[in-house]
């Protein structure tokens, strides 16, 4: 029994150290090739099988550039010449391409785990393990103060987090070929990695065993014309200004213009890097912004001279010449902002980053910082990966005390907000209690007013009557006077 133990150890060593070292590889694997369009370029090459295992199916990725015929099988050993095809008509630098091969692995599936560290630097092993469906990899996050997010590739989202100084297994349970991007504290990329998991059993393919190739095509195009119409070259403003304007361009040759690309200082373009058909036009915005290149009052009250350059694969190029005048504004110098925007964190935590690290700096840091209004600005500062990674750690923890001391900020003001909006509602209370005891008060002095009045009426009314009275008694008194006196006199 311990006699085959043995044998069976020794076994599947020989099976490992043989795919260790099978790898298929090629004599020449750069190629700079400058082509027509639709011609195909054909280079021959040779592909060598340097490892422990036969391949079959020999092939390239699928791609828009080069190909060639499949070779059914490669012996260990054994060298075959095959010719590149290189058919693509669109430019492309470096890139990167895979001759694949199969063998046959008769393997199980042996739910490996394979531990890989984490960290600012980068993912372990990012791009050379080979998984089997199955294993899992379990990654060590050693930054003890910083969560780190992992992001597939075609999402915006993470859809797993390796919590500081912690673990987090991700398994593998099907074949495929896995891409992931990985960010500390969700905002800064530290690596994108590919994990290829392939078959325990039958035909399969190591990305690890494939040779690599890199193509730059360069492709030229016949010659065609174009033409541009501008309405407006000379400019006034201020440098803090942006000023935005259109141009036409117009392919009035006889060939597709390709890769129309419009460069100037000062100048953004929309759209740009694009191909025109025969007769068509297309209107480009343009924006000026003299911003980022002012940065003393000496450089405002002048005129500057700015060319915008027109370049494509098949024409020849134009310039097209501007008259931009800066009006006079007198700039701060060494000027910086008290506000918490994302560029006055930055600025000021490379000046205090520097002061506290300073042979990573080196030197006294230079911060290029121009400040109008609250208006952007630029920072440089030049840094390896390494410390590059400390310093946005720094500029993290730089943020959360702002986010922090924000927030304190912020249960104070709805502290106030709710005080406030109770003495708002108590007011509130307190008028509505006004307006009604002033209604009823109102009310109470119509009725007593009303009941004055009839009171008044009627005191009138027995006043008149009385004095109608009086009046009448005494007219009919003297009337008996008048009449007892003619009667005495008789």
């Amino acid at each position: 029994m311990k006699l085959n133990t043995f044998y069976c150890f020794v076994f599947i060593f020989c099976i490992y150290i043989s795919l260790s070292s099978a790898k298929l590889a090629v004599d020449l694997s750069n190629f700079n090739i400058n082509k027509s369009i639709n011609e195909i370029r054909n280079i021959n090459i040779t592909i060598i099988n340097q490892g422990g295992v036969d391949f079959v199916n020999i092939s390239i990725e699928n791609n828009i550039y080069v190909n060639f015929t499949k070779i059914d099988e490669l012996k260990v050993g054994e060298r075959k010449n095959i010719t590149l095809n290189f058919f693509g008509n669109e430019d492309v630098i470096n890139k990167e391409l895979r001759i694949k091969g199969f063998y046959l692995s008769s393997l199980s599936e042996s739910h490996d785990v394979y531990t890989i560290n984490a960290d600012v630097d980068g993912i372990e092993n990012c791009h050379s393990l080979s998984l089997i469906k199955g294993d899992s990899i379990l990654f060590k996050n050693n930054e003890i103060n910083y969560d780190i997010s992992i992001i597939r590739s075609g999402e915006t989202s993470a859809f797993a987090v390796i919590l500081k100084n912690s673990n987090y297994t991700l398994p593998f349970p099907i074949a495929g070929e896995f891409t992931y991007s990985f960010y500390l504290e969700n905002a800064f990329l530290i690596d994108t990695c590919v994990f290829p998991v392939r078959e325990p059993s039958g035909l399969v393919n190591d990305r690890n065993l494939d040779a690599l190739i890199n193509v730059t095509l360069k492709i030229s195009h016949p010659a065609t014309n174009i033409s541009t119409l501008l309405f407006k070259t000379s400019y006034n403003m201020r440098f803090f200004e942006e000023k935005t304007d259109v141009l036409k361009i117009t392919n009035v040759g006889n060939n597709i213009a390709k890769n129309i690309r419009l460069t100037g200082e000062w100048f953004e373009f929309s759209p740009n890097n694009f191909d025109l058909d025969i007769g068509q036009d297309i209107n480009v915005n343009y924006k000026i912004k003299p911003l980022n290149f002012i940065s003393n009052t000496n450089q405002t009250n002048r005129t500057y001279n700015k060319n915008v350059l027109i370049e494509g694969n098949n024409f020849n190029p134009q310039a097209i010449n501007f008259s931009i005048f800066i009006e006079f504004t007198e700039i701060g110098d060494n000027f910086i902002s008290n506000g918490t925007n994302l560029l006055d964190i930055i600025t000021q935590g490379i000046e205090q980053y520097c002061k506290e690290n300073p042979t990573v700096c080196g030197v006294t840091p230079t911060v290029v910082y121009k400040f109008v209004n609250n208006e952007t600005g630029n920072v440089s500062i030049e840094i390896d990966k390494r410390n590059f990674g400390e310093f946005m750690k720094f500029l993290f923890g730089l943020g959360d005390d702002i986010i922090t001391n924000n927030n304190v900020q912020k249960e104070i003001l709805d502290t106030v907000n709710t005080r406030l909006d109770n003495i708002e509602q108590n007011q509130s209370v307190q008028a509505q209690q006004i307006v009604k005891n002033a209604q009823e008060q109102e009310t109470t002095s119509t009725t007593i007013i009303f009941i004055i009045s009839v009171v008044l009426g009627v005191v009138t009314l027995f006043l008149v009557g009385t004095l109608i009275y009086y009046y009448n008694k005494k007219d009919k008194q003297e009337q008996y006077r008048t009449w007892g006196g003619m009667v005495e006199n008789g």
